[in-house]
């Protein structure tokens, strides 16, 4: 079952479990800026000393990202 969102892909990307990304060509800016924003939630949440990260407090459970040309 595959389910929104609906119309830009940046918004409420946040909600969603589990995120499947697909970019096409240059349409792969939105994909980059949501991968950046994930990146960066999930470095915000790790241990200063052992690098490790509180998965407890990430709502995203999965993430592929697909780029096509």
């Amino acid at each position: 079952h595959i389910q929104g969102p609906f119309g830009a892909p940046t918004n409420d990307f946040f909600r969603y479990e589990y995120l499947v990304l697909i970019g096409l060509g240059v349409g792969v800016t939105p994909f980059a800026s949501i991968l950046r924003h994930l990146l960066l939630t999930w470095q915000s949440y790790s241990c200063p000393q052992c690098r490790a990260i509180n998965y407890n407090m990430i709502n995203q459970k999965f993430v592929q990202f697909h780029w096509l040309t």
